[in-house]
């Protein structure tokens, strides 16, 4: 029975070590790639001194060493039978290797030999950390950290006033460095490490590895997916949303923008995880290859060149900065239940690290059933248009993140509803104070966003008591049926918009006079440029009518000369809207002779010649 499992354990080590090569063959050039280490035992930290040369240490005296970025490695001796857990290396020929019952053990010759430095503890040591190839420390189980400022020849114990396992021991400078452990402990020191002062942070689980980008920004990594960040030196630190709950074990960034981390579950051989971000850790993406174990340590190069190491003799290296699917997006803006004073509000969302675009749905209905809205856009954030939401109703929302491997899952969705106010309208002609020349004017003003209907009023008085004529329309403009104005008289008017069953406020009041006497607009519709027309008839005795058309509305003045140059009679002088006028001219009280009709308006003037013959 005993060598059943024996041979059980072994097939399923074999598969396992054929995933990884089928894998390492199909995707070594698409997010990580294995490569292969030589060992099953668990890896617990990799360091990369330069783009060739790196070193890995692990479990079973585990030292491994590269020289050409990965393609292969090579097991050198150690010396000893302890399980490592760290290492690191303050040029390519002298580093220090720390782990199980106190060992350190250090090379200056490039890993070709290493010799053992006396450690005053003979607990477990977590984490080393130098400054200059003379000053380092280590930190370990039952709150120990060591300090060394002889390059190891002497470690001295550092009291750390903390009881709990250490996890990592990390310097910002040569006087500033923090430590961290379990239920939460984080401890900083501003004197090289003689004295620590505790540092309080938002939680109680473990925590384990620290990283600064410079002297302010840093983060730390713990179980149920925790990563916190700083940006004050290490004085507070504030969570970061990773979106995953197991243990993240380390994080390393290359900007204060572009970051990496690792972990996973422990007791789960496929359930490894590598995270991303493009924003400082406001969220974080998953590159996790298919079939990944539980990941220990990480460490990039460049911002797309990197390694990790975890379970099984894993390495793992990616040249695209692990692209894969982008995480689910976080939805921002309106909060979630906001309602809303606008017909076109504008999504906004929080970027996901690996994403090209976005697809944005609108629905009526929280299962998406019926789509409103549907787009995909570049940007973090949408501006519906107008015209595609209902005054008075409710609409959910969510969001998910694209590239070129795929789609994330949806966001969760979120709920706005409409209660939108329009604005009063902004009215145009008759123009405020204007006198204009027909009974049936066309009104006209602004088209109001989100209004369904417009509510227009004319009233013989400004309180709008004695109303000549109220209509509700569908467009920015009304004309006034014939009938309803008498000449020779001052009207008043005002416009409100309509959404659903609110109403805006009623636009300002404006009034204008009616004065048809020789003037009569013959249309409304729009001529295509100015003209000036010659009278008809000519020669007259003693009327002629004089039309002019206008494309625009514009000021208008129609004057008749003299054959000396001198004005006898202005016709217009007044504001007209766009159309085709005509001025019907008694000249029964002017002597023979020629006169002539000039018109100006806007940019355009023309001059006209009349003879009257009596």
């Amino acid at each position: 029975m005993k060598k059943f499992i024996r041979f059980t354990r072994l097939s399923i080590f074999l598969i396992f070590s054929l995933v990884l090569f089928s894998n390492n063959v199909s995707y070594a050039q698409l997010g990580w790639y294995f490569q292969n280490s030589g060992t099953t035992q668990l890896l617990t930290c990799i360091r990369f001194l330069n783009s060739n040369t790196a070193w890995a240490v692990g479990w079973g005296s585990n030292i491994l060493r590269t020289t050409n970025g990965g393609a292969n490695w090579q097991q050198v001796p150690s010396g000893t039978s302890s399980s490592f857990q760290n290492t690191f290396f303050v040029n390519v020929n002298t580093g220090w290797v720390v782990g199980e019952n106190g060992t350190i053990i250090k090379t200056t010759n490039a890993g070709t030999s290493w010799f053992t430095q006396y450690s005053p503890v003979s607990s477990r040591l977590m984490y080393t950390h130098f400054f200059n190839e003379n000053t380092g420390w280590i930190c370990g189980y039952s709150g120990v950290v060591l300090k060394t400022t002889n390059s190891g020849v002497n470690w001295i114990s550092k009291t750390s006033g903390a009881s709990y396992n250490l996890n990592c021991i990390y310097f910002i400078n040569g006087t500033t460095g923090f430590i961290d452990g379990d239920n939460g402990t984080i401890r900083k020191t501003t004197n090289g490490g003689e004295n620590w002062y505790n540092i309080t942070t938002p939680l109680t689980y473990n925590l384990d590895k620290f990283f600064f980008i410079n002297d302010y920004t840093g983060w730390v990594t713990g179980i149920n997916g925790t990563v916190l960040k700083t940006t004050n030196g290490g004085n507070n630190w504030l969570f970061t949303y990773t979106g995953v709950f197991c243990w993240i074990t380390a994080v390393h960034f290359f900007d204060i923008y572009t970051g990496y981390a690792c972990g996973g579950d422990y007791s789960n051989q496929t359930s490894g995880i590598i995270l991303k971000t493009i924003n400082g850790g406001i969220n974080w993406t998953s590159t996790t290859h298919p079939v990944v174990p539980w990941m220990s340590f990480i460490s990039f190069i460049s911002p797309d060149t990197g390694w990790c190491v975890g379970q099984n003799g894993t390495i793992m290296k990616t040249i695209d900065g692990g692209l894969a699917l982008p995480a689910a997006p976080i939805l921002n803006t309106p909060a979630n239940n906001s309602t809303l004073n606008t017909m076109t509000p504008y999504l906004t969302w929080y970027s996901s690290g690996g994403a090209t675009n976005y697809t944005v749905q609108i629905s009526p209905d929280q299962n998406f059933s019926s789509i409103t809205d549907s787009i995909t856009t570049i940007n973090t954030g949408y501006y519906i248009p107008s015209g595609k939401l209902t005054n008075g109703l409710s609409y959910y929302w969510r969001v998910k993140a694209n590239n070129s491997m795929g789609s994330s899952p949806w966001s969760t969705t979120w709920k706005f509803t409409i209660q939108y106010i329009p604005q009063a309208p902004v009215l145009i002609y008759p123009a405020n104070t204007s006198i204009i020349y027909t009974l049936i004017p066309n009104f006209d003003w602004e088209n109001v966003i989100g209004a369904s209907s417009y509510h227009i009023q004319v009233s013989l008085t400004s309180g709008f008591a004695t109303l000549v004529d109220s209509a509700t329309v569908s467009t920015s403009n009304y004309l006034i049926p014939f009938g309803k104005l008498l000449n020779m008289h001052t009207y008043f008017w005002r416009v409100k918009a309509k959404s659903g069953s609110t109403d805006s406020p009623w636009s300002s009041i404006w009034y204008f006079s009616i004065e048809v006497t020789n003037i009569n607009q013959l249309s409304s519709s729009t001529p295509s440029d100015f003209k000036l027309y010659s009278n008809y008839p000519n020669p007259f005795n003693p009327a002629t009518k004089i039309k002019f058309d206008l494309p625009k509305k514009s000021h208008t003045s129609l004057v008749v000369y003299d054959a000396l140059g001198r004005a006898v009679q202005t016709l217009v002088n007044t504001e007209l809207k766009e159309g085709t006028y005509e001025y019907a001219w008694d000249a029964s009280k002017y002597n023979s002779g020629v006169y002539f009709v000039r018109i100006i308006s806007d940019n355009f003037a023309d001059t006209k010649k009349m003879m009257l013959i009596k």
